[in-house]
């Protein structure tokens, strides 16, 4: 059996020698099956074998905003609504979030996430009933060294700018409190103008 074994090896050998085109194209070959096994494997593991960083797996659900009137789904939840649902609703016994994955994965002081709002709310109901292409919409900081709070005010209902609500924080400033504080960067990046730094990240 060694014998035959050691037969093979030579007659492979003088091939290879011969023939150096088709090592190659052995090697490359074999080392593309290995990688797309390990690259199939590692998502396998990752999606179905791995368990989620979450104490129930089992009970997580995907929340999405649908349009009562259109039926049209809006896609991902706001965090506003999150953090509303999150309060008000007793069916569910908890909804796992960015927040405790990065706790996990012990990240939660390195990570500032920022939500952007191309729009606010309405203080009416506008034309197609619904309150969408407003303005002054709310926007939420997240990390393990954001200072908590509101920083500005809530938005009068009774001065109102042709029927939307004012702003009292401009948006540009939560920009140059992240690039500031965060980034370290410094100077006037915005369009050449300054705006305010908030106390929002220690």
């Amino acid at each position: 059996m060694i014998d035959g074994l050691l037969q093979d090896l030579r007659y492979a050998a003088r091939t290879f020698r011969r023939s150096p085109g088709f090592l190659l194209l052995t090697v490359l070959t074999i080392a593309v099956g290995v990688g797309a096994s390990a690259a199939i494997f590692s998502i396998v593991n990752a999606v179905l074998l791995r368990p989620l960083p979450f104490p129930r797996p089992d009970d997580l659900v995907l929340v999405t905003d649908t349009n009562r009137q259109t039926r049209q789904s809006n896609g991902d939840t706001s965090p506003a609504n999150f953090l509303d649902w999150r309060i008000r609703h007793h069916s569910f016994t908890g909804l796992a979030a960015f927040r405790q994955a990065m706790q996990t994965a012990n990240l939660w002081q390195q990570v500032v996430l920022m939500t952007y709002a191309e729009f606010g709310r309405r203080a009416a109901e506008n034309g197609s009933t619904g309150t969408d292409h407003g303005t002054a919409a709310p926007h939420f900081l997240l990390g393990g060294k954001v200072r908590g709070g509101m920083y500005g005010q809530q938005p009068s209902l009774s001065n109102l700018a042709e029927g939307d609500l004012r702003h009292v924080v401009d948006y540009r400033s939560l920009y140059t409190t992240v690039a500031r504080r965060w980034w370290g960067i410094a100077g006037d990046f915005l369009q050449g103008r300054n705006f305010p730094v908030l106390d929002c990240l220690a």
